[in-house]
């Protein structure tokens, strides 16, 4: 494991300022985990974050973390009446953690870069998705950084004219954790099921996760801001069983037609879904290994998301193993 120098660190008074200002906003809260990511991410923008470099020299360290213990407090006290961080206690827990991680810390920029440059095979893995970019997502209701294909030059160094491929990865059907709008939720026995038979329940918090049909308009969002390449469609398998499937092919807002995602979040909230109708299949599909196999109700399903999206579906999932996925185009 290499981990980069420039990787900014989460500690203990970013964690629970998250929890006192989510808190505080009572109903207008954004559903965030309470990791203190958006803290950590409000010093590395103000220039005043900790980053893992700084942790392997203890002198430098000591002053920089006592210094930001000092504002926390004064933070703390003067919004919410508690001075809960002990600069001591944590300084002695980061210095081991600085000890244990030093042998794994590296440049990794040119650790990367002199990798693509040697012809090696490189695979950049996200998380969370398009909707929670800080820039072109759902806003407010977002994290607070970049899980686009774009986040991926800036975090690794790599530029973008080294990035061959984008593969994006959607579920066939919507889901949302915590607040925001959702167009084609089902917030009826449709999404429960989903919900049910998708084990839909935030892997953080254990939060249901809220449901619905597919949304394509999102998925073209993402195709769009990503540039992806292709798609990866998981979960095809929880959708057996229904008599009829949806896809939102548009959104009608304020009497208006359009397939492009709107910026303004009241705009989103205003939306109303405009469905394709499919017959669904009542067959088990985890046993399938190849597209050919699969149900043709099914087949109509996937042929009609890559012809929407212009974009192939090179990877379906049909179970949870690994050998449950069937795969159309390698990535290498």
């Amino acid at each position: 494991m290499k981990i980069s120098k420039r990787a900014h660190v989460v500690f203990p008074y970013h964690r629970e300022m998250d929890a006192l200002a989510e808190t505080a906003k009572g109903e207008a809260k954004i559903g965030t985990t309470k990791k203190g990511i958006g803290p950590c991410y409000m010093d590395k923008v103000a220039r005043d974050g900790i980053r893992i470099g700084d942790m392997l020299k203890p002198a430098s360290f000591a002053e920089k973390l006592r210094l930001q213990v000092e504002r926390k407090n004064q933070i703390a006290k003067s919004l919410y009446g508690v001075t809960p961080f002990d600069y001591q206690q944590i300084y002695r827990e980061y210095s081991e953690y600085a000890e244990r991680l030093k042998p794994m810390v590296c440049d990794t920029v040119a650790y990367l870069n002199d990798a693509r440059e040697a012809g090696k095979n490189i695979l950049l893995e996200g998380a969370q998705g398009t909707l929670l970019d800080i820039d072109l997502g759902t806003y407010p209701y977002v994290t607070s950084s970049h899980p686009t294909s774009g986040g991926f030059t800036i975090g690794t160094g790599l530029a973008a004219n080294r990035i061959d491929s984008v593969l994006g990865i959607t579920k066939a059907y919507t889901t949302r954790v915590g607040s925001g709008p959702f167009v084609t939720e089902q917030d009826n026995p449709i999404g429960d099921r989903i919900r049910k038979q998708g084990n839909e329940f935030g892997v953080t918090t254990g939060r249901p996760r809220r449901c619905g049909w597919l949304d394509l308009v999102i998925v073209r969002h993402a195709v769009r801001v990503n540039g992806l390449t292709g798609i990866a469609l998981s979960l095809l398998d929880v959708l057996s069983g229904f008599d009829e499937l949806k896809v939102c092919r548009a959104y009608q807002i304020d009497g208006v037609e359009c397939v492009d995602f709107p910026a303004d979040l009241e705009d989103i909230a205003a939306a109303k879904p405009v469905y394709q109708n499919f017959a669904g299949w009542q067959e088990d599909i985890t046993a399938c290994t190849s597209y050919q196999e699969l149900p043709d109700n099914a087949k109509r399903y996937i042929d009609y998301i890559e012809q929407f999206l212009g974009v192939p579906v090179a990877f379906i999932s049909v179970g949870a193993k690994r050998s449950q996925t069937i795969i159309r185009q390698k990535l290498f």
